[in-house]
């Protein structure tokens, strides 16, 4: 599953660990265990799940490798896996202080919906998704993905590599807060997805101050001196992973197009100044074309040409991504095949795909989208 990568950060730490002075590596990747290993020798010290696991019951500590749990090797009928596919810590940076012994990083515990597609056969220009149905047994998939929904949690952890434990957490509403950093003055900052940049106490994590800052900064803060003035640093931007969720205004987000390099001190007195109606990415809600009518057999091709061809970019479902292409203008609705077969927005990354799509394809995919549209826009869009 793509929960298993293993790209995050690792950190070297000196830890005692059972009355002995230990060098090691500190890892929390996707796949929702806490790693500790010996950076001398490659011996695995521990490795517990900071998050619920469920496609493994543990790891086998003489060989390193999980225990699969035989219940996630799912079939044809759908099934929640966890962690989901975003992982239970993504890329953004983990930090670790020598003062408190802690490891500090943005987690994010929920599942994802498999299913195993019969039919499957690898095709180029497609996103190969290993035989994942993204269609099959729909009422089943649609009260999955809700209880998915439901149960979703995030928070920023403190995290004791030692007895693996979480010290603290600071919870968050959804997914999406950035990256770590810790102070010698035992200060942790990061980026919130409520759009402020924040400081906890890095033993009790409490909070101690925040800012609004107009974005959501994803990226790991950091810190240096000037002159005997320290600083720290933050890049603000919405990108990265994401952004493949739901579009920013569903979160009840408004968020500028362009980053920004935010950099304080004690004692700062400036004020961001406010966005311009231009600097805003207003995601609006509008009304889409009628509903073409497509026989049944056409949309639910349109979907699966969607699912294997655009959803890397644009949301499962149709439902958010990079661009939510359920609100689509018109002129945008009218030069669709231009977009998607001419690469009229090249420039903008929107190649064309008239390589992998033919013009039916394309009217499918087109068919397709403007349902979605119309589900959204009536309020059934449930998925």
């Amino acid at each position: 599953m793509n929960g298993t990568t293993a790209t995050q950060s690792i950190i070297l730490a000196d830890l005692e660990i059972e009355g002995r002075q230990r060098q090691v590596l500190l890892h929390a990747p996707k796949n929702g265990f806490f790693y500790v290993i010996d950076r001398a020798t490659g011996e695995l010290i521990s490795a517990e799940p900071y998050v619920d696991v469920t496609w493994a019951r543990g790891i086998d500590m003489a060989t390193g490798r999980p225990i699969i749990n035989p219940e996630a090797r799912y079939g044809e009928r759908p099934v929640i896996v966890k962690p989901s596919a975003a992982g239970g810590h993504n890329w953004h940076p983990m930090a670790f202080s020598p003062a408190t012994g802690l490891a500090y990083f943005p987690v994010f515990d929920s599942g994802m919906v498999y299913a195993l597609d019969p039919n499957f056969r690898p095709e180029p220009g497609r996103m190969q998704q290993l035989g994942v149905s993204t269609t099959s047994f729909p009422e089943q998939r649609a009260r999955l993905n809700e209880q998915v929904r439901r149960e979703a949690r995030a928070w920023l952890t403190a995290w004791d590599p030692v007895t693996q434990r979480e010290v603290w957490r600071q919870p968050y509403s959804q997914r999406g807060s950035g990256g770590v950093l810790v102070t010698a003055g035992d200060l942790v900052f990061q980026g919130t997805i409520d759009t402020t940049f924040a400081a906890y106490h890095a033993r009790t994590g409490e909070k101690l101050w925040e800012m609004p800052v107009q974005q959501v900064a994803i990226a790991g803060a950091m810190t240096f001196m000037v002159d005997g003035v320290q600083y720290v640093a933050v890049n603000a931007g919405w990108g990265g992973g994401r952004t493949h969720g739901p579009p920013a205004s569903e979160l009840g987000l408004q968020l500028s197009q362009s980053a920004r390099l935010l950099v304080y001190r004690l004692d700062g007195d400036v004020a961001l100044p406010p966005l311009s109606d231009v600097a805003w990415e207003r995601t609006r809600i509008v009304e889409p074309p009628a509903d073409t009518g497509a026989p049944a057999a056409v949309i639910a091709r349109g979907e699966r040409l969607y699912a294997e061809t655009c959803a890397g970019c644009h949301g499962a479902n149709a439902r958010g991504g990079i661009k939510d292409l359920r609100m689509m203008t018109a002129e945008t609705h009218a030069e669709f095949n231009d977009i998607v077969l001419g690469g009229i927005r090249e420039e903008r990354g929107m190649v064309s795909f008239a390589e992998f799509l033919s013009p039916e394809d394309a009217a499918a995919i087109h068919a397709y989208l403007i349902r979605r549209a119309n589900e959204e826009w009536s309020g059934e869009d449930i998925r």
